[in-house]
């Protein structure tokens, strides 16, 4: 039979809803069953629900074709991969493969399968059309076609080519057989049946026939990519075999209209491929023969062509190639010998290879591996015999008896026998293969990144007809594996006597050996006490090896995952030589990546026993007892005292800030007020230093704060247009808060989370009748502000609050330096009052929204503004700050009795808070709300603009387009850009400044994994891009590649990039990939499917990344490299969808959100 198999191009249908699925019968007696009720939509919520059950729970976002993911109650994870597909895509829904025909219109379709597949209903136009991701195979007959009888998956059309010829179509789960019956001699005699010549179109396919072997590919031209392939066409007779099997051998029957039986004769059919024709000449032999027995059957069999193949060779016919069985549906392994049965047809031994595809789980650990193949039949049911089990070379179509039968030494396919079974099964039942050498093979075909692994079948003794046997074209392989420990965080990471976690150029010295301390976490929770922790040094000893690990700690006692572990370190590190340490995760399994690995560092510190005596701190405002107190921005008191008594000042610096000096004399203990800038951990840091400026040692002192006091007030600016007020959120039993709205002050206008009041930078703003805040005390202010894009040239007062003469804070624009500026006068006065202010590092950017803090710490006596999250430049010490006697003024300020410095543009909200906000407080109020530069939906060619309004639109070149066949998620997205050879979009403008923090994310496709580099997204400068998302092939283009952002921190191709990698490649898979560039960090990270790879292997992440600003080359690049060529490199070969564009770092669970398998409506999203 030939089919043309469609081997899963696995389009998007590996994604599913988000919504948490239903686990439906698949109606696929092959596959196993899961005892869950309900999916989780991720691994971490399907392992909590396991737990709590007691039953497997899906990963629905995980459920592919062939794919079924679960987590098990006892944690692990459990991936299944089928050879054949086990299920299908309609719209949003995953159902069991079903193909059963019925019509539609004007066309018979199946119930569902994997492929678009349509018959003819009758008439003129193709017999037949087959799609898939865009591409579409069309065949038609010579003649019209009568309407046919459907009789299950098969359509038959009576009487095509006389009344003794018919023709039936039958659907399959991945593609399509079109057999000709030919009924009687004389039938076959028609000269229409001595050449069939089909007409042949294909779409974004090119079709040809393989040299040699017979085999039609139909391949995707951008890619290179096998979409549908058929074997060598077959015809075989009605023969049965010359003498009855022995009755200890049960055989299974094949349908004669489906598949050649045992004893039937066959032969291949000539096939030629050329001027938009297929031509099939059936063997004439065969056909006209004296002992050939009718009805004959002539079949072509098209099929999706995926990863994963089948595939027999045969030492009777040991130059010729069988895959997909031939069209069969099982094959024989072992010795077959005519004399012991006729439908052996010739003495001969057959051996069977399965390439199954394998999860993308580098970096994990894999617990177990099993092999499913599924026997039908045996030479003695009752005479158990051993099959084996090998790992074989990667299995192709042109795979033969000849090129394959020797073991790897020997130049074969034959590697190592990985298990065995004792079996003689004579009706389908699964032989389970497993044991420690198929799991060895797995993780280490896993660990190298392949895509596939193939196992052959042969009989222990191919000598004998006694270990013959009979396999399906289904199998399965079943991973179970564990999820590794994450990596730690150098934010919890501290020493004591030291610091917090810090880099080699800040090392501080200590006295006493250090004991270290750091929190550790594991995403698999299944045994509450499971992470241990291992501990490392790093020195140079002075023995020519340099900075290597000289020291290793044994592991930790286990605890829960997010506890704080520690060890002592050694009595023998060296003194006066920079020491570093690190540590790193294991769960019983496997060991997570160390510290630093990836962007992280490791931490340093000197030890110099000679330092005088550390200083010692308490507190019982926060005291170090493990339990949280007080509050973010709540005031303690600490007692800080020099042990040795020599002190005159003490350096304090908490979680990594700017120090703060605290006199003292002779080491006297001194108390000193200090407020938690986190929640959970804060690390509180001490040195004492001598008059002689002789630098003391450091100690640390952890101890844990709740969250912050939410605001005194907040105010959404949500209200409709005309209302003449605004509402502030209080905090529970505190009274209302209003502000007035004035002279040119619109609300209504779309904002930056929702609503926001629009300014018209002359009369309109909004006020309270009274403070807010005690403006002598610590209090924080925070807005969105957006300024009209015009180049402002004057300053602009975002928000303040009044005095008699003054204003007691301004946080504004200040045209002289155009930078933001958190600022105050000395006194509230009006004769030169003298003016303080902390300012921003960058300039100002009109024309967008931008997140601004200021922050009054009196405990510091300094002013702080955070742009963005980003701290600008702080104040110098203030003496005091004054007590503001007038209301909070939204839009203005006061300077010398004058209201002015209104603000032309819009603000949106605004919060007042009495007390400091801390740097991740900041942080969140920016990432929760990431200004959405650019998201383009690509449904339709009216829709293939940005928005929100202003952003830059894709322009499209050289036949790029949008295709309804193009949408992410097969049926969740009505349709998507399709791109190729050639072909790509692009923006004219840069839809995000590069060197500030940005988010590039969407959906990509592949045909398969790409033979060289393939560019995702691009932004160009005049010489090198300051960022490239793309595939690159590895060592082994076939089977290994992985996905890479690189950036630049220069404008010059010759610089070196900062690269990360990510592993997870599915070919032919819809992925979701999102760049991350956050410069609060100098990070950049790559998330593929939400979620960083974080193994031992790599971490997806690095520091030290400072993109340049793209400019003058043009702006976004989708689908291509702008440089190498004049019309670009690396051209994405398919498809992609609903890409966005943010300035911002989005977080890891915002990613995650985008990568939902479900289009987001308009106006969402993060």
């Amino acid at each position: 039979m030939a089919h043309l198999v469609a081997l899963l191009m696995v389009a998007g249908l590996l994604q599913a809803p988000i919504a948490v699925v239903a686990l439906e019968s698949e109606g696929h007696a092959d596959e196993p069953k899961t005892t869950a009720t309900q999916g989780a939509k991720t691994e971490r919520e399907a392992v909590a629900a396991a737990a709590r059950t007691g039953e497997p729970v899906e990963v629905a976002s995980r459920r592919g074709e062939r794919r079924t993911v679960r987590a098990l109650p006892n944690g692990r994870i459990e991936v299944e991969q089928h050879l054949q597909p086990i299920r299908a895509r309609q719209g949003n829904e995953w159902v069991g493969i079903d193909a059963t025909l019925h019509r539609s219109g004007d066309v018979i379709v199946p119930a569902a399968t994997t492929v678009g597949l349509r018959f003819s209903a009758g008439g003129n136009g193709p017999m037949v059309e087959m799609t898939r991701a865009g591409r579409k195979l069309a065949l038609t007959w010579p003649q019209p076609l009568p309407e046919p009888a459907l009789e299950g998956d098969t359509a038959v059309y009576a009487g095509v080519a006389g009344p003794d010829v018919d023709l039936r179509l039958r659907a399959m789960p991945d593609g399509f057989a079109h057999i000709l019956v030919i009924k009687t001699a004389d039938a076959a005699k028609d000269p229409r049946v001595a050449s069939l010549s089909l007409a042949l179109s294909a779409t974004r396919l090119t079709v040809t026939e393989e040299q040699g072997s017979g085999i039609l590919k139909a391949t995707d031209p951008s890619s290179g990519a096998v979409v549908f392939q058929a074997p060598s066409p077959l015809m075989w007779d009605s023969s049965q075999p010359a003498s009855p099997a022995p009755q200890t051998r049960t055989q299974t029957t094949a349908d004669a209209a489906e598949e050649p039986g045992e004893g039937a004769k066959t032969a291949v059919v000539d096939v030629a491929v050329g001027d938009g024709a297929l031509t099939l000449t059936p063997d004439q032999g065969l056909l006209t023969a004296p002992d050939t027995t009718f009805p004959v059957y002539i079949d072509p069999m098209y099929r999706t062509l995926l990863a994963s193949s089948w595939g027999m060779v045969s030492s009777g016919y040991p130059d010729e190639n069988y895959p997909l069985f031939d069209g069969r549906s099982t094959e024989g392994v072992g010795r077959c010998e005519v004399g012991k049965d006729s439908r052996c047809v010739k003495d001969q031994t057959k051996r069977l290879f399965y390439r199954m595809e394998l999860p993308p789980l580098k970096g994990r650990y894999i617990q177990s591996a099993e092999f499913i193949a599924y026997e039908t039949s045996a030479y003695n049911c009752s005479n158990p015999t051993v099959v084996e089990l090998w790992r074989t070379s990667a299995y192709t179509s042109s795979a033969t008896w000849n090129n394959t039968k020797r073991t790897w030494p020997n130049g074969g396919a034959w590697g190592e026998v990985l298990a065995t079974r004792d079996v003689a099964y004579c009706s389908k039942a699964p032989v389970e293969f497993g044991g420690a050498k198929l799991r060895e093979h797995v993780q280490d075909a896993i660990g190298k990144g392949y895509g596939t692994i193939t196992f052959g079948l042969k009989a222990y003794n191919e000598t004998t007809m006694d270990w013959w046997k009979r396999f399906a074209e289904d199998a399965y392989l079943k991973v179970q594996y564990n999820n590794p420990p994450l990596q730690p965080d150098n934010d919890t990471m501290f020493a004591d006597p030291g610091t917090k976690c810090l880099p080699s150029w800040e090392a501080h010295t200590v006295n006493g050996i250090p004991t270290v301390y750091a929190y550790l976490k594991d995403p698999d929770t299944e045994d509450r006490n499971k992470v241990q922790g291992q501990f490392a040094l790093n020195w140079d000893a002075g023995d020519g090896k340099g900075f290597i690990a000289r020291w290793f700690s044994n592991l930790t006692a286990p605890k829960a995952s997010n506890s704080k572990f520690e060890t002592a370190l050694p009595a023998n590190i060296p003194s006066g030589k920079l020491i570093g340490w690190n540590v790193r995760a294991y769960d019983g399994e496997q060991y997570g990546p160390w510290a630093s690995d990836g962007a992280q560092i490791a931490c340093y510190f000197y030890y110099d026993p000679a330092k005088p005596g550390e200083p010692t701190i308490t507190s019982t405002d926060y005291p170090q007892d493990g339990a949280e107190h007080g509050g973010v921005g709540q005031p303690g008191t600490f007692t800080i005292a020099d042990s040795a008594g020599v002190a005159d000042r003490y350096l304090i610096t908490l979680n990594g800030g700017p120090p703060r000096t605290v006199a003292t004399t002779a080491g006297a203990a001194q108390q000193v007020q200090i407020a938690p800038t986190r929640s959970g951990p804060n690390v509180l840091t001490v040195q004492a230093l001598a008059l002689s400026d002789q630098n003391g040692p450091v100690v640390s002192y952890e101890f844990r704060a709740n969250k912050g006091s939410a605001p005194v007030a907040g105010f959404a600016l949500d209200e409709p247009a005309g209302a003449t007020a605004v509402q502030a959120v209080t905090r529970d039993g505190e009274p209302a808060v209003s502000a007035t709205v004035h002279g040119g002050a619109t609300l209504g206008t779309v904002g930056h989370i929702k609503q926001a009041a629009q300014l018209d930078g002359s009369t309109g703003y909004a006020s309270t009748n009274a403070p807010l805040v005690d403006t002598s005390q610590s209090f924080a202010v925070s807005v969105w502000a957006k300024v009209d894009a015009s180049d402002p040239d004057n300053d602009f007062a975002a928000l303040s609050m009044e005095g008699v003469h003054e204003s007691a804070f301004y946080l504004k624009y200040v045209k002289d330096t155009r930078k933001w500026v958190f600022g105050r006068t000395a006194t509230d006065t009006t004769d030169a009052p003298g003016w303080y202010q902390a300012s921003s590092k960058a300039p100002a950017r009109t024309g967008e929204w931008t997140h601004l803090v200021g922050v009054w710490d009196a405990l510091a006596n300094t002013m702080q503004i955070y742009v963005n999250g980003d701290r600008g430049n702080d104040s110098p010490v203030i003496p005091a700050m004054w007590k503001a006697t007038g209301g909070l003024q939204i839009g203005r300020s006061k300077y010398k009795d004058v209201q002015l410095d209104h603000w032309p543009g819009q603000l949106d909200d605004v919060r007042v808070y009495d007390r400091i906000v801390g740097d991740e407080e900041i942080e969140k109020m920016v990432t929760d709300h990431p200004v959405l530069k650019a998201r383009w939906m690509l449904n339709s060619n009216g829709e293939a603009a940005s928005f929100p309004p202003g952003a830059p639109d894709l322009v499209f070149h050289n036949g790029a387009a949008i295709d309804p066949l193009a949408g992410f998620g097969s049926g969740t997205s009505p349709a998507g850009l399709m791109l190729g050879a050639g072909k790509f979009t692009e923006t004219l403008t840069p839809p995000v400044w590069t060197n500030e923090s940005f988010t590039m994310a969407g959906w990509v496709r592949n045909m398969g994994r790409p033979q060289q580099a393939a560019t995702v997204f691009s932004q160009p400068g005049t010489q090198a891009n300051a960022f490239v998302l793309r595939y690159v092939p590895g060592e082994d283009p076939v089977e290994q590649g992985s996905w890479q952002v690189a950036l630049r921190g220069s404008d010059d191709a010759a610089a070196a990039p900062i690269v990360v990698s990510h592993s997870n490649f599915s070919p032919g898979d819809w992925v979701h990939l999102a760049v991350v560039y956050d410069a609060l960090r100098d990070r950049v990270s790559l998330y593929v499917n939400g979620q960083l790879d974080e193994t031992a292997g790599g971490v997806s992440q690095e520091d030290g990344a400072i993109p340049f600003e793209a400019k003058n080359n043009g702006g976004l690049q989708v689908g291509r490299n702008k440089f190498g060529a004049a019309d670009g490199t690396e051209f994405w070969p398919d498809a992609m969808d609903d890409l966005w564009a943010y300035q911002g770092a989005l977080t890891q669970p915002q990613v995650a959100s985008l990568a939902v398998d479900v289009e987001l409506p308009p106006g969402s999203g993060p």
